[in-house]
């Protein structure tokens, strides 16, 4: 794990209380799930808030944007996008 530990705390919390914001973007959320991803038939899925998300499997990288939408509230947006990841998968 120790090669793995310079993106560990590259988040910091943003003007709006209890939100945080990556400090990666999506090249670097693809290299970081090459080093992480083990197995080839492991998926690793990185979201990046408004910058979309990265997903890693069968060793490839796929980086996608996210949509634009009108954010009312971010409560249980981390478990809304597992679930429906889970849910197609």
């Amino acid at each position: 794990m120790g090669e793995n530990q310079d993106w560990v705390g590259r988040v910091k919390p943003s003007k709006s209380a209890g939100l945080f914001k990556p400090f990666v973007d999506a090249t670097e959320a693809c290299e970081l799930a090459a080093r992480l991803q083990h197995h080839p038939q492991q998926a690793l899925l990185i979201p990046l808030g408004v910058q979309g998300a990265v997903l890693a499997f069968n060793g490839q990288q796929y980086a996608e944007s996210a949509c634009k939408v009108a954010v009312c509230s971010t409560v249980g947006a981390g478990d809304a996008f597992l679930s429906s990841f889970a849910l197609a998968w």
